[in-house]
């Protein structure tokens, strides 16, 4: 009989072939020579095996894909990192990380004097929160 050649394309390292009862082993994307009517009955199911041809231009695609998972991960781990600084109260100043979140008014007052920044005081109307991001913002620029 004839034979044709396939690959198990699958997630897993190898493969052992239960649906035609031979029991054959099937390397992940390695060309197995099996009989042909074993080889037809496999190609029926072209996400786990495919023909010999066709193995290099799957791993192609395999590839650009996880590429693309991990362009959009990492892409997401910035946009976190983003939100996180542009949430965080920390600032740097004279060498020192200093959480702004956790000063009073009068202790934000007392760092604008003691680093002579160019900040307006807190206006009467002007609750403490809102004062501490105008503060934050000068110092990050």
């Amino acid at each position: 009989m004839s034979k044709i050649t396939i690959a198990y394309i699958g997630d897993k390292p190898f493969k052992k072939d239960t649906i035609t009862g031979s029991l054959l082993i099937f390397p992940q994307n390695k060309p197995v020579d099996v009989e042909a009517d074993v080889a037809y009955m496999l190609l029926q199911y072209p996400k786990v095996w495919v023909r010999e041809e066709q193995v290099e231009l799957i791993q192609s695609e395999l590839k650009i894909e996880a590429d693309d998972k991990e362009q959009q991960e990492l892409e997401r781990q910035a946009q976190f990192a983003a939100e996180v600084y542009a949430n965080s109260m920390e600032v740097e100043l004279t060498g020192q990380s200093i959480d702004l979140s956790k000063m009073t008014s009068a202790k934000l007052a007392t760092l604008i004097e003691a680093n002579d920044l160019d900040i307006e005081a807190k206006g009467s109307q002007e609750s403490v929160d809102d004062f501490r991001l105008r503060v934050r913002n000068t110092i990050r620029g």
